[in-house]
């Protein structure tokens, strides 16, 4: 339910749910400014299982969003949903794949967002994948025990479910400022200049 009412300002008339669920993680977790988290989806039909997508220099990662919004709660997540997006991951792991996504996806905002990104040229320079998967419902047996198998198997697949989400919403609770005056004493011995 808390996710849900942080989630609701991006509840806009012919955005899917999901969609809303994701800007709300780009923005809220991941730290994306609200253009460059609209930039990144590309949640459409043929969008080939990949919803968002974002290039992170500094660490030489390709990192790749999925989310799904369940509707009916109380529900879970089961392996299946995290199998198909790890087995999403293989349309840009070569520069060669990534040419071919972007000659046959019908997709257009898929193939923007890998043309402008350089996604092939980043590939075959060496950058690695990052999976983030965000979900509205906690995770099952299943799904954690796909986790592991996913990471022996050499895949950084990272999941963000109402388990994992539980700290951030509470931490968005918080008043970031004190209301109060408040006055600072400071120890002149204990400072110290570079």
């Amino acid at each position: 339910m808390e996710l849900e009412q942080n989630v609701a300002r991006f509840n806009l008339p012919g955005r899917s749910k999901s969609i809303a669920l994701l800007l709300w993680f780009l923005d809220a977790v991941y730290r994306l400014d609200e253009v460059e988290a609209q930039d990144a989806i590309c949640d459409r039909q043929g969008d080939g299982g990949l919803d968002a997508i974002a290039v992170d220099d500094a660490h030489q990662e390709i990192v790749v969003f999925q989310s799904k919004r369940r509707e009916g709660l109380p529900a879970t997540l089961g392996d299946v949903d995290l199998k198909t997006f790890v087995g999403s991951l293989s349309q840009i792991a070569t520069p060669e794949s990534v040419d071919a996504l972007v000659k046959t996806t019908r997709n257009e905002e898929l193939q923007a967002l890998l043309a402008d990104l350089d996604v092939a040229g980043k590939v075959k320079a060496g950058y690695k994948h990052r999976a983030i998967f965000v979900t509205n419902v906690a995770a099952n047996e299943d799904a954690l025990a796909y986790l592991e198998q996913a990471v022996r198997d050499g895949h950084v697949l990272e999941l963000w479910d109402t388990t994992r989400l539980s700290p951030v919403l509470k931490q968005l609770k918080r008043d970031w400022f004190v209301p109060d005056q408040s006055k600072l004493k400071v120890d002149p011995a204990r400072l110290f200049a570079i």
